[in-house]
């Protein structure tokens, strides 16, 4: 007899209340300006963002990335949504994801294990967290959702338009993270072999099931590839594929997302510069996505038996219960939202309670359509790198499972059958010894690293008080992690401790003598001490940690110049930005702002639009008392920043000089309402109202 498809409002309803609740309590605790929502690609996402509705080029022409999440930001920004009305919206999108995995266990399973699987999804802490930043995954689990539901749903009408149409949303959801197009190929391959199975009987609808779903993924994806064509390549989503290759799979990768030593991939997003520097001539965006893909490919085959251990080693780190943080950190949330004290169920439980289920329950059709996608995602993700956001496409799929998993511990538990019962105790003791068996990748120095990154979030908003505290935390959580060993040395760098400075630098540059950051602060140090020599050795030390940097030339560059006492490079070869605003800085350490202005200005003929450069030059018109030029550069810079509060703090400061108090104040107060937690804006408010 057939199921008859009926709708449970009920049990949907509390999913969906509980999920958003808990979903609202956490962005209530955390807000839009959230740590989290400043650094890496959260950051890179709402810049482009407002760009898009600036109607202002970003990057290339060609797609540097997954273009879904910017354009959906900007629509909603255009619509007159505001960044925290976002976080919203995606808080609605993740519980009505909730309750798609609802239906979805149902078509699978039964109501109660349904229901379990739905109010697992709801407390969820991976769902929860990353719900509430700027980034693509929530829209990428709703689109999959959905088409998950459309394939596995029990009702019979319209079979070919419900797999045409999750096709199209699987090429949606690929916009947003390339490597999901690999699950319309599996769940494609796997129809085929139903087909064949099957040829002798009728199974042309597995045929007509592959034809659609890969005709759907390629009418999702279609957007970005016209696009790309119109800007002249044939790029099919985006290119940084090359440079994610590369550094998932060069011979120094760890397997997580470490930056290659000397690639800027903050300023030179696909490796350009590094690239055309190398191949000694402009290059196309597809072909700087090839050349890092030729490398990447080059030490694969210089040693396939090491590739084959990075891979194996990846696969390893996806199975592990820790959350692997890139700039976004689900281990410090406890510290920001008090929801994450409560303990929530979390990868470990889940992968348990969904291998239980898998393993035990009878192999059927549509279960093997969601291990698939569980399947895509290791795959996709071992073959490029491993971090924590990157694993939700498969604990989408586990979480489906998740209840049926409780259930059947449940009903094993009541009837005592104990064949049963050892399978399970099997199982959950293997899922254990798979989770938490120690890794290459170091637990403590990852932790460390997220307690770097939230200081990084407030040495750059100006708070190095703060700043200072989250790496003492970080240095002491790993004692030898070089990032904030370097970190502190540079905040008593600011703070005109040279000695501290030195100590530090020196411990971090001991700690691990491949980090070129920290050569270059030593070689900072030596310079402006006067000694050239050991300057030129620190910043030689960091070519040679920083085989791709261009950052260490530029170095050994100007203070050749230096060295020759005329603080002229018109005889240096390489006349970069980079090295004339280093030149500056110089200049400007040493008080001398007339020659500091001189290089800025040079500086900015190169790049008229550096936020660095315009705000430096600021200061060094200001030391000359030079306040209308100061006033012009800082407006400048705001053109380009409108919301950047310091660029706002340094405008009203050159204001209140010119003797313009009342204006001054009103943009602290503008300042302050975009940094409530800056601690010198509030003190500069508090001065021009008492003064």
């Amino acid at each position: 007899m057939k199921k008859t498809y009926r709708l449970n409002y009920f049990h949907p309803l509390i999913i969906f209340g509980l999920a958003f609740i808990l979903r609202l309590w956490n962005l209530l605790a955390t807000g839009i300006d959230f740590y989290a929502n400043i650094l890496s690609d959260a950051s890179t996402y709402r810049f482009w963002a407002s760009q898009i509705v600036a109607h202002i080029p970003y990057g290339e022409p060609v797609f540097m990335m997954g273009p879904l999440y910017p354009y959906w930001m900007a629509l909603n920004l255009s619509l007159g949504i505001s960044l925290y009305g976002i976080l919203v919206i995606q808080m609605i999108l993740s519980s009505l994801t909730c309750i798609l995995l609802y239906y979805i266990a149902k078509s699978l399973f039964d109501n109660k294990a349904a229901l379990i699987s739905g109010i697992i999804a709801a407390t969820a802490a991976p769902f929860i967290f990353y719900s509430g930043l700027f980034l693509s995954e929530t829209i990428q689990l709703f689109l999959l959702a959905i088409s998950l539901w459309l394939i596995v749903a029990d009702f019979p009408k319209f079979p070919r338009a419900r797999i045409l149409l999750a096709g199209i949303l699987i090429g949606l959801a690929t916009l947003a993270q390339g490597t999901i197009l690999l699950y319309a190929f599996l769940l494609a391959g796997f129809w085929l072999i139903r087909y064949w199975q099957q040829r002798k009987s009728s199974a042309k609808k597995y045929l007509q099931r592959a034809a659609l779903i890969i005709s759907g993924a390629i009418i999702g994806i279609l957007p970005a590839t016209i696009h790309n064509l119109a800007a002249g390549e044939f790029v099919l989503i985006s290119s940084n594929l090359g440079i994610n290759f590369y550094v998932g799979n060069n011979a120094q990768s760890t397997g997580s997302y470490d930056t290659p030593p000397g690639l800027n991939l903050t300023s030179d997003f696909t490796g350009r510069k590094v690239a055309e520097r190398e191949m000694r001539r402009p290059l196309k965006s597809s072909q700087v996505s090839a050349y890092w893909t030729n490398r990447a490919l080059a030490d694969i085959k210089s040693a396939p038996l090491s590739f084959i251990g990075r891979l194996l080693n990846k696969a390893w780190l996806y199975l592990w219960y820790f959350d692997i943080p890139q700039a976004e950190s689900i281990q410090t949330q406890h510290l920001f939202s008090p929801l994450f004290k409560i303990p929530l169920p979390g990868f470990g439980l889940i992968f348990i309670l969904g291998l239980i289920a898998f393993t035990i329950s009878p192999k059927t059709e549509n279960i093997w359509i969601i291990i698939l996608l569980l399947a895509a995602n290791i795959i996709s993700v071992t073959l490029f790198f491993v971090i924590g956001r990157f694993k939700l496409v498969g604990l989408l799929s586990l979480t489906i499972l998740s209840g049926q998993g409780i259930l059947l511990i449940w009903e094993t538990i009541k009837t005592q059958n104990r064949k049963t019962i050892l399978s399970i105790v099997g199982i959950t003791a293997a899922a254990i010894f798979i989770l938490f068996l120690p890794r290459p990748l170091s637990r403590q120095e990852k932790l460390a690293s997220a307690y770097n990154n939230i200081g990084i979030f407030y040495y750059y908003r100006g708070n190095l008080d703060i700043a200072i505290d989250w790496y003492r935390q970080s240095a002491a959580i790993s004692p030898t992690f070089s990032g904030a060993l370097n970190n502190i040395g540079t905040y008593f760098y600011l703070k005109g401790r040279p000695d501290s400075a030195l100590a530090y630098f020196q411990k971090s540059w001991q700690a691990d003598t491949t980090e070129s950051e920290t050569a270059m602060n030593l070689g900072k140090l030596a310079e402006d001490s006067g000694d050239y020599q050991q300057a030129i050795s620190y910043y030689e030390k960091a070519k040679i940690a920083a085989p791709f940097g261009l950052e260490p030339q530029a170095a050994i560059d100007r203070v050749r110049a230096l060295q020759n006492n005329t603080g002229d490079i018109s005889t240096v070869s390489d006349q970069s930005f980079e090295v004339l605003y280093d030149l500056a800085e110089r200049f400007a350490a040493r008080h001398q702002f007339a020659e500091a202005q001189i290089y800025y200005e040079r500086a900015l003929k190169i790049l008229p639009n550096d936020l660095r450069a315009l705000n430096n030059l600021g200061f060094a018109y200001q030391a000359q008392s030079k306040y209308p030029q100061a006033a012009a550069c800082f407006e400048k810079a705001l053109a380009q920043s409108p919301d950047n509060a310091i660029a706002y703090n340094n405008l009203a400061g050159t204001l209140y000089q010119m003797g313009m108090a009342d204006s001054a104040k009103i943009l602290w107060e503008k300042a302050l309402k975009i940094d409530p937690d800056n601690a010198q804006i509030r003190k500069n408010l508090d001065f021009v109202k008492n003064r």
